[in-house]
């Protein structure tokens, strides 16, 4: 069906998670989960929706500059110890345990994940640029910088080989 505004997101993410449990659940495939990172564009609005630690950025090129801003919300016990003012933002890579997932979509039960999902919306400016990953992404350069990685002068093309790069690295260390 045609969305008619980037408010339907949301919606569409439970029904899509509701149609995956009536499609999949299967008692061996009971437990199974998944991230997730969605975006809508509607009349120059953007809707973002992220389930556990897949990641949203939006680039904005400003002044020659990328201007990165991470959208999405780590649903991990690392953040949720950030949230609460337990942990502080540093440049030294949690112990695995934090990176633990608190909230994921899962298999065999039909309100895990979607009722913490987050969901941001703004208004586009022209330039902007969204980047959606997986974990495999933040993951590959422990603090995760975004705009350290990302040249304005180059192509979109050519930012996301330069990303795919440092992930294949990253990847063999």
């Amino acid at each position: 069906h045609s969305l008619q505004s980037n408010a339907e997101l949301p919606p569409l993410v439970r029904h899509s998670h509701s149609t995956w449990q009536t499609q999949c659940a299967k008692p061996h495939t009971r437990g199974a989960s998944t991230t997730l990172a969605a975006l809508l564009v509607h009349d120059e609005q953007a809707c973002v929706v992220n389930i556990g630690d897949s990641r949203v950025w939006r680039i904005r090129p400003t002044a020659g500059i990328a201007v990165c801003h991470q959208i999405s919300r780590d649903h991990t016990l690392w953040q949720q110890q950030r949230d609460q003012g337990d942990q502080q933002e540093s440049d030294f890579a949690p112990a695995n345990l934090y990176q633990a997932l608190s909230h994921s979509l899962t298999l065999g039960d039909p309100n895990t994940g979607v009722h913490a999902m987050h969901i941001w919306r703004s208004q586009l400016r022209p330039g902007d640029i969204f980047l959606l990953a997986t974990d495999g992404l933040h993951g590959s350069a422990a603090p995760f910088k975004l705009h350290s990685h990302w040249d304005t002068h180059l192509s979109v093309q050519h930012n996301l080989y330069q990303l795919f790069a440092l992930w294949g690295r990253r990847r063999r260390i």
